[in-house]
């Protein structure tokens, strides 16, 4: 049997190490960290949602493509109807995510998770204000998948890793 912390899996059981509570970090760096990921996420997706894309088309052929739809709802379209309300959770779900954050002592990989799931929201919030809706533009093609944008990505990413930091052995954020 091969121990994690073996040469053969160097990068796996760093990842784990640094998820660890005594890798916890609650100082400038890691909130200047969190908070240099979430504008980085957000410029990225602004300035993505800026590029003229014209018809649709295949990035990855049979795997990702390009197309165009606004998206006035939350998740999947839910609250199509009512925009105002899709702003105010919006904007509610940015504060209290970053006032809940800061209390937090975070490692590294989580400080990533929020700052990814910051930006993505911070993103998508920009549009809300901006233009009424969020554009999407990245189509999946290898099945049938709602458009989405870099923001709704990096939401999810940053809520996979955050939930997989959660469940390694003592992986639960800490209050500083």
């Amino acid at each position: 049997m091969v121990h994690a912390s073996s040469g053969l899996y160097p990068l796996r059981a760093r990842f784990i190490r640094a998820c660890k509570p005594e890798a916890a970090l609650y100082n400038g760096y890691m909130i200047h960290f969190l908070a240099f990921v979430a504008l980085g996420t957000a410029v990225c997706d602004l300035a993505l949602k800026l590029v003229p894309l014209g018809g649709p088309r295949a990035l990855l052929p049979g795997v990702l493509g390009l197309a165009y739809a606004q998206n006035r709802g939350v998740a999947f379209g839910l609250l199509d109807s009512r925009p105002e309300v899709s702003l105010l959770v919006s904007v509610a779900l940015v504060l209290l995510g970053g006032v809940y954050a800061r209390g937090l002592r975070l490692t590294r990989p989580e400080a990533l998770g929020a700052g990814l799931m910051l930006g993505g929201a911070l993103g998508n919030l920009t549009d809300r204000v901006l233009h009424g809706a969020v554009s999407d533009y990245l189509q999946l093609l290898l099945f049938r998948f709602p458009l989405f944008n870099l923001a709704d990505a990096c939401l999810t990413l940053g809520a996979l890793l955050l939930a997989f930091c959660a469940l390694l052995p003592g992986g639960k954020a800490r209050h500083g």
